[in-house]
C-alpha cells in the first residue's frame, strides 16, 4: 500500500469506507472478508546485535555490532543473522583471503599518507614515531585485565562502523579494539564485497597514552608523532596517569559520515572526557592528517578543542555518553548519544541534539549544549542534567506489547530513497535478563525541524516528511479516546521503571481531557499536530501505523516538547478495532442452538468497540438474553453486531426457543430463606426480619451490589482477602436454621460467577459467630474450588479437599451451585449435575470414615450466622452472587434438577413468603416492558404477585 493513497483522505478507515460503498449499500458495513484481511497476527524474525550500525546495499540492509555480530534484512523488519567470517589478510602472493579475526590486525596496507610538515602538505610514512607499522592488536592488548589475566581482543572488538567511499570504490570498516585502561584504538579495514573479507589499512585514532612510564603504551607506538611532530616527552596535557578518564576519552564507537560539502568526519569517544570530531581522509579513509586543531580549554582545564583528538562535541568532565551518531536529516545534522550503563539496571537512554554544521555546536530543543561545563548525572532516577531530546525512554504495554523495553541505546540512524529516516537500536527486556534484541522505529520531523520516533515499530509504512507536511489528516478521526504514553526524565532504571499506558481524550472543541488536561490542534493543510496538557507544549507529527504483531492500523502521533520530554499517542482506526473484536470475541450463541434458559450475551470488546444484540421476537428471547418461553418452540433470528462508528459488522444465529414446561414446584416446600440481592435493605423474603449485612475485616473490601446483564436485576460482589492480613469482605445473613436441630437434613443453593482460580476462598458457611474469627470456630463451608469442609473443634471431614484447582465451578461463568446434606450423604451439584458425593456412617468416632451425620447438623444448628465471602478462616472468593436459597431439607435430584430448570427462567421462589412490597415496585408499574413469572408478556398488572418489569424483579402486594 502506497503511502500517498493511504492519506489521500488522510485517514486509512475512511479510505476503507469508501471501498466499501462500491461493494454494497451500506457503506459502512464490514464484510467477513475485509475482517479477516484487517486482523491477522505478524511474527518478526528478530536477531540480537549489540550497538548495531546500518547500512544499505543493493536491496539489503546489514546491520553490524560489537562482539562480530552481523545480521541482513530487506526490509528493516525481519533480520537474519549473517556471516561472522568477514575479515580477511594479504597473503604472501598479494590475494586477499579470508582468516580469523585474532590474524588480522597486524600487517597494515596503507604505507604512504598527507601531512603537514613544517606547514607544507607533504606525503610521509604512515608509521609510529619509531618508523615501525601501526599494530593495533597489540596496542589494545598492552594493559593486562585486572585480575593480572592476559587482554585478549576476544570480546573487546567493539561497535564498528560501515560506510562506502566513493573515492576508495571500497566498503571502509571502522572498528574499536578495546584496552582495558583506556588504551584503545579505532581501526580502519576496507573490502570490495560488503560482506568482506575486510582488510586492516591501519589506526585512525589513539587513546590511553597517559604516562611516560610504560613501554607497551608509550606514545611513540601510535601516530602522536605524525600528528603533532616529533614530541620527545608525552605533553603535559596527555600525563594524567590514572586521571585520565577525568580529562580524555576512550577512542572507541565511531561513527563516519559525509557531510553535505561531500567532506568526511568521524565521531568516536565514550563517557569520560566526552565525543570528539574529527576530519578523515576521503581519498584514504583514515585521519586526515592535513587539518589541525588548536589546544583549547574551557577554563577548568578540560579540552574543548585538542591537536591530537580533535574536536569535543559532546560531554566531558566524567558525564555518561556514548555510541555518537550523526545523521543529516532535512536541514540539520542529528547527533544521536546514548547516555548510562549499558545493562538492563543501566539507565541506558537515547538522547538527540542537532546543528546546522557537522562538528557542531549541536543543541537540544531547549537550547542545552551538547557539551558540558561541569559533572552532573545525566541519567537513571536521580538525572539532574536534563540534557538532550528524549528519543524513546523504558515503556510497557503499548498496544499488544507485554514485554517491558527498556535499556535501548546505541543506534545508528539511515535515510532511505524515499527519503524515511530510521532509527535501528538495541533494547533490552523487564525480564530479569540481559538479553537483547535489535529494533527499528520510523523517525519524523515535527514543525519546528526536529526529530521524532513513531510509537510501533516500522512495519513497512511509506508515509514520509513531505506527506506530513503537505497533506491534512483527518481532524475527525482524531477526535476520540487515545492511549498515550509520556517519556520523561528520570526513570527509576534500577527498579527497572518503565512508562505505563494513559488514556486521554481529544475532542472536536480542541480539549484534552482524562488522565491529562489540555488542548489540541492540527496545523491546517498538514498532518503536524500540537498538544499543550500539564503545562507543558508538546510539537508533533501524525501518522497511521500497524501495531505490533499485527495487521492492524492505529492512528499514532509522536511529538517532542521544548523541554526533552515525549508524547506518544495511538488510536486504534476504527474498522480495525472491529476487526480485533471480532477475531478475539468467543459468542456465546452458536448457529441453530437450542435455548432453554438465560444466556449471558455479554461479550468482551476492544478499543471502544460495543457489541449490540437485536431479537426477531423478544417477547421469547429478549435483547439482552432473557428466556421468556412461549408455549411452543419458537424459532427466532438473533444478531451481533459489533459497532466502532462510523462502522459496524453484523452476524446472525437461528435460534431454537424450547416451548415453556411443566416445572414441578416441590422444591419450594423448606425453603426458609430466600434473597435475590436486588436491593438493599437485602431483606428475606420468607422472614423479612432477617436481612443482609454488608462488611469487611479492617484491611477488606466491602460487597457491593452492581448490574448485570446474565441475570435479572443486580448481583452481590465479593472481592477477595485473606483471613491472615484482614482484607476478607463479606455478606453476613442470620442463620435461617439457627435452632431447627431435628432437621432430616438441608439444602443451600445460589448462582455463582467465581472471578479467580484460588483454591481456599470461602464461597459461604454457617459459622458460630461472626465472620470476623479471632479463634477457631466450629463450622461448615464451601469454597470455590468445590471444597466442602467442616469441623466441630473436635471431629473434621472434608470433600473434594483442594489438593489442586478444580474446575467443578468454572471462572467467568454463572454457575447455579447446590449443596444438599441428608442423613446417609452429601451431594455437590452444579448446573442441576451431580459431581461430587461422600456417604455418612452412623456410628460414633472422630474420624472420617464413621462419621456421625447429627454433628454437622448440631453445628448448623448452633450456627449463628450464615455467611458469604468468609467463614474457612483462610480467605475469601473473589466472585459474584445472586438468588441464595435456603431449605431445612435436602432436595432429591429430581427436585435439584426442577430447582435448576426454574432458576434458568423468571421463577417466583416467594411463593408462601412474606408479602413484601419491593420499593421500586411503583416506578417499575409505569414503564414498559412487564413479564408474569411463566415469561409471558403483559399489558399491565392487574392482581398482587411477583413480575419482571424492565429486567428487575418486584413484588406487588397491592
Amino acid at each position: 500500500m502506497n503511502g500517498r493513497q493511504l492519506f489521500a483522505t488522510a485517514l486509512s478507515c475512511l479510505m476503507i469506507g469508501n471501498a466499501f460503498a462500491q461493494e454494497q449499500d451500506d457503506p459502512y458495513a464490514l464484510t467477513q472478508t475485509q475482517i479477516n484481511n484487517m486482523y491477522r497476527t505478524q511474527t518478526k524474525t528478530r536477531v540480537s546485535v549489540h550497538d548495531p550500525s546500518v547500512v544499505y546495499n543493493n536491496g539489503t540492509y546489514h546491520i553490524y555490532g560489537s562482539h562480530r555480530a552481523h545480521a541482513t534484512s530487506k526490509d528493516l523488519q525481519n533480520w537474519s543473522g549473517a556471516r561472522e567470517d568477514i575479515y580477511g589478510i594479504v597473503n604472501a602472493s598479494g590475494t586477499v583471503v579470508r582468516t580469523g579475526y585474532t590474524n588480522c590486525f597486524s600487517a597494515q596496507q596503507v604505507k604512504r599518507v598527507k601531512a603537514l610538515v613544517n606547514g607544507a602538505v607533504t606525503e610521509v610514512d604512515f608509521a609510529d614515531g619509531n618508523g615501525n607499522p601501526f599494530d593495533a592488536k597489540a596496542w589494545s592488548c598492552a594493559v593486562p585485565a585486572d585480575n593480572g589475566a592476559a587482554w585478549t581482543i576476544d570480546g573487546n572488538m567493539w561497535a564498528p562502523d560501515i560506510i562506502y567511499n566513493e573515492a576508495l570504490g571500497k566498503w571502509c570498516f571502522y572498528l574499536s579494539l578495546n584496552g582495558n585502561k583506556w588504551n584503545s584504538v579505532i581501526v580502519l579495514m576496507t573490502a570490495d564485497d560488503i560482506e568482506g573479507p575486510y582488510v586492516y589499512q591501519g589506526p585512525v585514532v589513539y587513546s590511553g597514552f597517559l604516562n611516560a612510564t610504560n613501554a607497551a603504551i608509550n606514545w611513540h607506538l601510535t601516530d602522536m608523532d605524525l600528528v603533532l611532530g616529533r614530541q620527545a616527552t608525552l605533553p603535559s596535557r596527555y600525563n594524567r596517569g590514572g586521571d585520565w578518564p577525568n580529562y580524555w576519552l576512550n577512542s572507541i564507537d565511531p561513527c563516519v559520515f559525509y557531510d553535505e560539502d561531500g567532506e568526511l568526519w568521524m565521531t568516536y569517544g565514550s563517557w569520560f572526557g566526552g565525543i570528539f570530531a574529527l576530519r578523515l581522509d576521503k581519498e584514504t579513509g583514515l585521519r586526515d592528517y592535513t587539518v589541525t586543531y588548536p589546544v583549547a580549554n574551557d577554563g577548568n582545564g578540560r579540552p574543548t578543542s585538542d591537536p591530537y583528538f580533535g574536536k569535543r562535541i559532546a560531554g566531558g568532565y566524567y558525564v555518561s555518553g556514548e555510541g555518537s551518531y550523526v545523521q543529516r536529516i532535512g536541514n540539520y545534522y542529528f547527533l544521536f548519544i546514548t547516555n548510562g550503563g549499558l545493562d538492563a539496571k543501566g539507565g541506558y537512554s537515547m538522547r538527540v541534539f542537532r546543528s546546522s554544521n557537522p562538528d557542531g555546536p549541536y543543541v537540544d530543543a531547549s537550547g542545552k549544549s551538547a557539551v558540558y561545563s561541569g559533572w552532573q548525572k545525566n541519567y537513571a532516577a536521580d538525572e539532574t542534567a536534563l540534557c538532550g531530546n528524549l528519543l524513546i525512554g523504558a515503556y510497557n504495554h503499548l498496544g499488544f506489547q507485554t514485554l517491558g523495553e527498556l535499556a535501548q541505546g546505541h543506534n545508528s540512524a539511515i535515510v532511505d530513497d524515499m527519503g524515511r529516516a530510521f532509527v535501528i537500536y538495541h533494547t533490552r527486556f523487564n525480564n530479569g535478563t540481559e538479553g537483547h534484541q535489535v529494533r527499528v522505529h520510523q523517525l519524523l520531523t515535527n514543525e519546528d525541524g526536529w526529530i521524532v520516533a513513531l510509537p510501533f515499530e516500522f512495519n513497512g509504512e511509506e508515509w514520509t516528511d513531505e506527506d506530513v507536511r503537505t497533506k491534512e489528516y483527518d481532524p475527525a478521526s482524531l477526535v476520540g479516546e487515545f492511549t498515550l504514553i509520556r517519556h520523561n526524565y528520570r526513570l527509576d532504571c534500577a527498579a527497572l521503571e518503565v512508562a505505563e499506558p494513559l488514556t486521554v481524550q481529544l475532542t472536536a472543541e480542541g480539549r484534552v481531557t482524562g488522565a491529562l488536561t489540555g488542548t489540541w490542534k492540527q496545523t491546517p493543510g498538514t498532518s503536524y499536530i500540537t498538544i499543550t496538557a500539564g503545562g507543558t507544549t508538546y510539537k508533533g507529527v501524525i501518522a497511521t501505523q500497524h501495531m505490533d504483531g499485527t495487521t492492524m492500523e492505529a492512528i499514532t502521533f509522536s511529538a517532542l516538547s521544548t523541554s526533552g520530554t515525549v508524547l506518544w499517542g495511538y488510536r486504534v482506526s476504527p474498522a480495525h478495532a472491529i476487526a480485533y473484536t471480532v477475531k478475539n470475541t468467543t459468542s456465546p450463541l452458536t448457529d441453530n442452538q437450542r435455548i432453554s434458559e438465560n444466556t449471558d450475551l455479554a461479550v468482551t470488546t476492544y478499543f471502544g468497540t460495543a457489541c449490540e444484540w437485536v431479537s426477531s421476537n423478544p417477547d421469547v428471547f429478549s435483547n439482552d438474553g432473557k428466556y421468556n418461553p412461549a408455549e411452543t418452540q419458537t424459532d427466532i433470528v438473533m444478531t451481533q453486531r459489533f459497532v466502532n462508528a462510523p462502522y459496524h459488522y453484523d452476524r446472525t444465529y437461528n435460534l431454537r426457543i424450547q416451548p415453556a414446561g411443566d416445572v414441578n414446584t416441590g422444591y419450594l416446600d423448606g425453603l426458609v430463606a430466600y434473597y435475590d440481592f436486588d436491593a438493599k435493605p437485602t431483606i428475606n423474603y420468607y422472614d423479612d426480619s432477617q436481612r443482609a449485612y454488608y462488611g469487611s475485616q479492617s484491611s477488606g473490601t466491602t460487597p457491593t451490589l452492581e448490574e448485570n446483564s446474565a441475570r435479572f436485576g443486580q448481583v452481590a460482589r465479593v472481592v477477595g482477602g485473606t483471613d491472615k492480613a484482614k482484607t476478607c469482605g463479606y455478606i453476613r445473613f442470620p442463620n435461617p436454621l439457627q435452632g431447627q436441630t431435628d432437621m432430616e437434613g438441608f439444602t443451600v443453593s445460589m448462582w455463582v460467577r467465581r472471578e479467580t482460580n484460588d483454591k481456599w476462598g470461602s464461597l459461604w458457611a454457617f459459622t458460630k459467630s461472626a465472620p470476623q474469627l479471632a479463634s477457631d470456630q466450629p463450622r461448615f463451608f464451601l469454597t470455590e474450588n468445590a471444597h466442602v469442609g467442616f469441623t466441630n473443634l473436635a471431629d473434621t471431614f472434608a470433600l473434594n479437599y483442594p489438593s489442586a484447582v478444580r474446575t467443578d465451578i468454572p471462572t467467568g461463568k454463572w454457575s447455579f451451585v447446590t449443596i444438599t446434606v441428608s442423613p446417609t450423604e452429601m451431594n455437590f451439584y452444579v448446573n442441576g449435575s451431580q459431581r461430587s458425593k461422600t456417604g455418612f456412617m452412623s456410628t460414633a468416632g472422630r474420624r472420617y470414615a464413621d462419621f456421625d451425620y447429627q454433628k454437622v447438623i448440631d453445628v448448623v444448628a448452633e450456627a449463628q450466622y450464615f455467611t458469604i465471602g468468609m467463614g474457612n478462616r483462610v480467605a475469601t472468593a473473589a466472585a459474584l452472587y445472586d438468588d441464595l436459597l435456603i431449605s431445612n431439607r435436602p432436595y432429591t435430584l429430581d427436585e435439584v434438577r426442577n430447582l435448576y430448570s426454574a432458576a434458568t427462567r423468571v421463577t417466583d421462589f416467594t411463593a408462601g413468603a412474606t408479602p413484601v412490597l419491593s420499593p421500586e415496585a411503583d416506578a417499575a408499574l409505569q414503564r414498559t416492558g412487564i413479564y408474569d413469572m411463566t415469561g409471558r408478556r403483559l399489558d399491565r398488572i392487574t392482581a398482587p404477585g411477583i413480575y419482571i418489569v424492565n429486567g428487575r424483579k418486584v413484588r406487588v402486594t397491592q
